[in-house]
């Protein structure tokens, strides 16, 4: 027996609503969450899992519900934490710290 893993990436999500946990999805990542569901309806998929995210949790809940499918939330899923109380850090801050996490497999978030 095979298994597949299929790995989505959350849809686009309004920086200033909310804090990390709470953002939801703008009306793209909605119609992006529609777009994943009707291409993954008919994989045979038994089991999601997400972040604690909302945004990440929104975007896969039409397909799970559609599948009669709970959404399994796994906290060490998170992302990684730059700011403090889950506060949206500006984008000029944040996408040098995401080079360096990528391209230093020796860095550590400040």
């Amino acid at each position: 027996m095979k298994t597949f893993i299929y790995m989505v990436r959350h849809g686009e999500s309004p920086k200033m609503e909310g804090n990390e946990r709470t953002r939801g999805l703008t009306d793209k990542g909605r119609s992006d969450a529609r777009i994943v569901a009707e291409l993954l309806k008919g994989e045979g998929i038994d089991t999601f899992i997400s972040s604690p995210y909302r945004r990440a949790i929104l975007t896969l809940e039409e397909l799970a519900q559609s599948l009669d499918k709970k959404i399994l939330v796994f906290e060490e899923l998170k992302e990684i934490t730059f700011l403090s109380d889950d506060k949206i850090m500006p984008d000029k801050e944040l996408y040098p710290l995401v080079k360096k996490m990528f391209s230093d497999p020796d860095f550590l978030s400040p």
